[in-house]
């Protein structure tokens, strides 16, 4: 859009130096006086530049596709926040970085929660407690470290067992760094808890690593 728009008001300008009309536009301009004429393509040509440019400067903006969308479910479905979240080992902190499981929880690509155990994680766990049942209608979740160029360095989740106060369900993650969605409860549930039971495994390091985690749906 950016470019068609400056690409118009350039056209424009150079017309109305020249004193030419332009007829890919659909403006009757025929019966205008030839001075008249250029002072029209003028302005035209500067209103379609300073479109153009400022069109530019708004589809400039960064922004991650990876993120968490504010899309949430109809009705009275949305983001629900647990109460508190564990993991069965978090990996020591380095300067500068945490591995600890809330940083599931803060929307940021840059952070993940990393196992701490020996090998590549299998059988660890992380657990999210609500305060009151919840109805849980969605889980978004991003597999691996998803942090530069770090998600095949480290292990990513392949199976987990999804837990909640109905039991669990065995659910097949792809190896791709996008939003993924896992299976949910039938039934309101107090908690949600992940378990590894198989990983994919890294180029570099056997921590296993996940970056973020969403539930959507509504409080009984």
């Amino acid at each position: 859009m950016q470019l068609v728009l400056v690409s118009v008001g350039a056209v424009c300008l150079v017309a109305a130096v020249a004193g030419v009309g332009v007829k890919a536009l659909n403006v009757e301009i025929g019966a205008i006086t030839s001075g008249r004429r250029q002072t029209l393509l003028a302005l035209l040509g500067a209103g379609f530049l300073v479109a153009g440019i400022l069109t530019g400067g708004k589809s400039g903006k960064s922004e991650n596709p990876r993120a968490f969308t504010t899309t949430t479910l109809p009705g009275n479905n949305q983001p629900i926040s647990p109460a508190s979240a564990s993991a069965t080992s978090t990996l020591r902190s380095v300067p500068g970085i945490t591995y600890k499981v809330q940083n599931l929880l803060d929307n940021d690509q840059t952070t993940a929660w990393c196992e701490g155990a020996a090998g590549n994680g299998i059988e660890e766990s992380v657990t999210f407690t609500f305060a009151k049942p919840v109805l849980v209608r969605r889980i978004d979740m991003i597999n691996g470290y998803n942090k530069a160029q770090q998600f095949r360095v480290n292990a990513r989740a392949q199976n987990i067992e999804i837990g909640s106060s109905e039991g669990s369900r065995l659910a097949t993650l792809q190896d791709t760094s996008g939003v993924q969605h896992l299976p949910v409860p039938t039934s309101a549930t107090t908690f949600i808890k992940l378990t590894v039971k198989s990983a994919y495994p890294g180029t570099k390091f056997t921590d296993l690593c996940l970056t973020d985690i969403r539930f959507i749906g509504a409080s009984e």
